[in-house]
């Protein structure tokens, strides 16, 4: 196993700490370990979107965008997307 340091200012630090808690992380280090496997998934794909036959410009666009939202906390809590389904109306 090796050992990282990462140096962040007092600002940074607090607002990577609050972000894990929001998210339901343990720890920092969980929260940092899972944004890694998220950035080596989206590589992964990316390497699977260039060797397909034609992938449009707009799909890869489109998950940039919605993993730009994610991981800015630009999200609905999931308790909404039900909202409005069991209306009768």
């Amino acid at each position: 196993m090796s050992d990282y340091i990462l140096k962040l200012d007092e600002t940074e630090a607090v607002h990577i700490s609050q972000r894990a808690k929001e998210r339901g992380y343990g720890s920092v280090e969980d929260y940092l370990r899972a944004l890694v496997a998220a950035d080596a998934l989206v590589e992964v794909l990316r390497d699977d979107w260039q060797n397909a036959d034609a992938i449009p410009d707009e799909i890869e666009a489109g998950f940039r965008e919605a993993w730009h939202d994610a991981l800015t906390g630009n999200v609905l809590p999931i308790e909404s997307l039900w909202d409005g389904l069991d209306d009768d109306d």
